[in-house]
């Protein structure tokens, strides 16, 4: 699927030279780096120039090879790359540089995005830091006057630890687009988060609910949760923008489904087909 999107993007814009100026990845699970393979094999070659993930994958990680093969294509290609860990976010404002932020668009008469990193590869001795989950790399972006928040798979001890770490000043999560971690599971949304992130928009990723018979997929786990989708569209913080009302399935465990209204943005590959949970979806009340 990515490559296919790539290919058809890259189509239109052929000034871009099949250029991808930077890729992110959260963590080495599978279903976060598989699509590794369509930037390292594609033919014509796509071109990677930075490359910001939490570093080198365990041994058994499912997203091993994914992570190592795009690791290895940027450095053989002197590209920039970063292993960011959360020691290495120092203060409130989180980290940025020339390869965590190498887009500037201002000379072609576009904008001049701000792409900073809060939080990295836990190297702590706790429980939940062995989870790689809360290792995931976590990304705010601002494009002119919308601002959004990228955070992997973190789960709600990993989220706890680093609104912590910015007790000082947690502003730096307040944004308009939220992209839910984890695909909306129950275990990646706290109330807590949602309050000091109070976003306008919830996008969740989490894909088929129909495909019944693969052995990993939303269906299988549940995803988005009922949990999760309660606590994104609370009074107190949640999802503010609102929608035309509709009646949406989510799970309330494994394998089994319930009906939801909702009148808030919090769009989900689930509700609409897996290449088009976008912030398009919503208007204003």
């Amino acid at each position: 699927m990515l490559r296919s999107y790539l290919e058809e993007f890259f189509g239109r814009r052929h000034d871009l030279s099949r250029t991808l100026d930077l890729v992110v990845l959260s963590h080495p699970h599978s279903d976060h780096t598989e699509g590794a393979s369509a930037l390292v094999e594609a033919d014509p070659a796509f071109d990677v120039l930075n490359l910001l993930d939490n570093g080198e994958p365990g041994s058994h990680d499912s997203g091993r090879k994914g992570q190592l093969a795009l690791q290895r294509y940027v450095t053989e290609n002197e590209g920039g790359y970063v292993s960011l860990s959360e020691s290495d976010v120092k203060n409130v404002s989180g980290v940025s540089n020339a390869v965590i932020d190498p887009i500037d668009c201002r000379r072609a008469g576009g904008v001049d995005p701000k792409i900073v990193a809060l939080w990295g590869r836990a190297d702590l001795d706790v429980g939940w830091a062995n989870d790689r989950n809360n290792d995931s790399v976590v990304v705010r972006v601002d494009f002119g006057k919308a601002s959004f928040l990228f955070v992997g798979d973190m789960e709600h001890q990993g989220l706890s630890a680093m609104l912590e770490s910015y007790e000082a000043d947690p502003r730096i999560f307040d944004v308009d687009v939220l992209k839910v971690g984890h695909h909306g599971s129950m275990n990646a949304t706290t109330p807590d988060f949602v309050r000091v992130t109070s976003p306008k928009i919830a996008v969740i990723q989490a894909g088929d609910t129909t495909f019944i018979n693969e052995p990993h997929n939303a269906y299988v786990y549940g995803h988005p949760n009922r949990a999760a989708i309660r606590m994104l569209l609370a009074e107190d913080g949640g999802v503010s923008m609102t929608r035309e009302p509709s009646q949406v399935r989510v799970g309330i465990k494994e394998k089994a489904w319930a009906p939801m209204h909702r009148r808030r943005s919090s769009p989900a590959c689930a509700w609409t087909r897996p290449s088009t949970a976008t912030v398009g979806t919503a208007t204003s009340p």
